[in-house]
């Protein structure tokens, strides 16, 4: 793992998948967090999605992380119950749901 800027302040965090001509596409580009963990929602099912990352405080920022690969899916929720039926709307309940993450320290 490439080393990130010692005393870094925030983060900076690119997530993107690639195209059929091998071209990035950016979900998030420069995305700043003071955390080692990021979620992210909308992530198109069954895609393999790359990610880097870049340590940031006043003075510096370091060059990007080696690029990390992950693979979004799709997890069903456990249907509970429905509550609050009008006849024609309803709410449901479930169970929580699992989600994939980014590692929880870069």
């Amino acid at each position: 793992m490439t080393r990130l800027l010692d005393g870094a302040t925030s983060y900076l965090v690119d997530l993107y998948y690639k195209d059929e001509n091998n071209q990035k596409v950016y979900k998030l580009k420069d995305e700043e967090t003071t955390t080692t963990s990021l979620q992210v929602s909308g992530l198109e099912v069954e895609t393999t999605y790359f990610f880097t990352v870049r340590g940031k405080n006043a003075a510096q920022l370091s060059p990007y992380s080696e690029e990390y690969a992950i693979l979004s899916e799709l997890v069903s929720p456990d249907l509970m119950s429905c509550v609050e039926y009008t006849g024609d709307s309803f709410k449901a309940r479930s169970a929580g749901v699992r989600s994939r993450v980014l590692p929880p320290t870069w």
